[in-house]
């Protein structure tokens, strides 16, 4: 691999007990961000808005979310959507990250990690394909690789939304890690990608009727990245 993918990644807190999730570094045009859930920094259900959060790899210097005017510095897909009955689509936000000695020796995904913008969807990716969630979760010390298997066709739209499935246990703690594969034969036109290949921004599990109860599979949500 071209780099530890770990490096790129860290984990949010938030000031709530047992709330937060994971976020990784992402560099373009010079400008470094920290790519997350949107559900990871707001929650308009609960009317819960934190003014910062706070990251484990500079645990003293938190991160502001909000201008002094109250307005939010980070951004969103130009075709976001929510209301309070549904998940916002796409669940992802880039957070800008001043560049400062703070950030100097900090690792990051590029351009150079994401899967070719052109025609992305004749990447062919096996249905069954490990992949690796990389990020951290509320049971275990660590950042880990979550080994999980491409669910539905990579290249189309879950549900006509920016998404596919992959299947595997997930935990609470993952939400914003970024979707990694790790192969050496991925395969795109007549060239192999060189590992770590950017796919997407876990979500969250993916929740179905059972009866009159909303449950929780084995299948999760992943954003295109």
């Amino acid at each position: 691999m071209k780099f530890d993918p770990t490096l790129c990644v860290t984990e949010i807190r938030t000031n709530r007990q047992n709330e937060g999730g994971t976020g990784f570094f992402y560099k373009k045009d010079d400008e470094l961000y920290l790519i997350t859930n949107r559900h990871v920094i707001v929650d308009e259900k609960e009317n819960y808005k934190p003014n910062e959060i706070y990251l484990r790899v500079y645990r003293n210097h938190p991160i502001r979310l909000y201008d002094e005017k109250g307005n939010p510095i980070w951004f969103i897909h130009p075709k976001f959507e929510f209301d309070e009955n549904k998940e916002p689509i796409p669940d992802v936000v880039a957070i800008p990250l001043k560049t400062t000695e703070n950030w100097k020796n900090i690792r990051y995904f590029s351009s150079n990690e994401l899967p070719p913008k052109k025609d992305f969807e004749n990447l062919y990716i096996p249905s069954g394909e490990s992949l690796d969630v990389v990020g951290y979760d509320y049971y275990t010390p660590g950042v880990k690789f979550h080994s999980v298997w491409l669910n539905t066709k990579y290249g189309e739209s879950y549900q006509n939304k920016p998404q596919f499935l992959v299947k595997g246990k997930l935990y609470p703690g993952c939400s914003g890690s970024p979707v990694l594969s790790l192969s050496t034969h991925l395969k795109y036109s007549t060239n192999f990608l060189e590992p770590p290949v950017l796919l997407g921004i876990y979500g969250g599990p993916l929740r179905i009727l059972s009866g009159v109860y909303i449950e929780e599979s084995d299948l999760n949500i992943v954003w295109y990245s």
